[in-house]
């Protein structure tokens, strides 16, 4: 547990940074800072876990602070047990052909 409370500190730390930002209000131009998200959805094996990867590298390379943040994975743990005892597969599985059951 230890682990985990690390973790989510570590990323508030991170979403802390910001990133600068022209914005146009009424003819007027305003600096702001603010956090950058990127959502990406799909279906499962589609490639998301791959173009994050792919994106957090580009962003670190060129100076910008990224690290991936997945929502899932909360859900994941709190349904795994359910799915084990009930269709016999676990949430965090791999095997393409248990997520297509």
């Amino acid at each position: 547990m230890l682990g985990k409370v690390n973790l989510r500190e570590r990323n508030l730390r991170e979403m802390n940074k910001t990133h600068k930002f022209l914005i146009r209000r009424r003819k007027k131009m305003i600096y702001k800072e603010l956090p950058l998200i990127f959502g990406i959805a799909g279906v499962a094996r589609c490639g998301k876990d791959t173009l994050g990867k792919y994106l957090i590298s580009k962003l670190n390379k060129s100076g910008f602070p990224a690290l991936h943040i997945s929502f899932a994975s909360e859900l994941k743990r709190d349904l795994d047990s359910f799915l084990k005892d009930k269709l016999n597969i676990s949430a965090f599985t791999d095997v393409t052909s248990e997520k297509d059951q």
